[in-house]
């Protein structure tokens, strides 16, 4: 079954964004395969919004946030020299993940 997606669109941090989900009981999104992916791009505003990605526990390592699983899915991220982005963003304009710091301000973030 795929995930139902939702959105929060504010100026949140991961972990604001990480906390809003789980107050409307989701998680950050955790794309698995095409269809979840797909589903993702469909609702998704224009802008960049945190999914459950990071790389918090291991460096060069990308995981799911809630088991610290491998990415199965669409595994590249685009990385920057910056040591301190270990959070991943999905960019509405070629759906990109991209690494980014954890505390800077997105325009929110997708639900599931």
């Amino acid at each position: 079954p795929t995930s139902i997606y939702k959105v929060v669109e504010d100026l949140i941090t991961w972990y604001e964004g990480k906390d809003r989900c789980e107050a409307m009981g989701c998680i950050l999104a955790e794309p698995k395969s095409e269809q979840e992916f797909n589903a993702i791009k469909a609702v998704l505003p224009p802008g960049w919004f945190w999914i459950g990605i990071t790389e918090q526990n291991h460096k060069e390592r990308y995981t799911y946030y809630t088991d610290d699983q491998d990415i199965v899915y669409n595994s590249v991220v685009v990385t920057t020299a910056s040591e301190n982005y270990n959070c991943v963003d999905m960019y509405s304009d070629n759906f990109v993940w991209y690494a980014y710091g954890c505390d800077a301000q997105d325009d929110g973030a997708i639900c599931e």
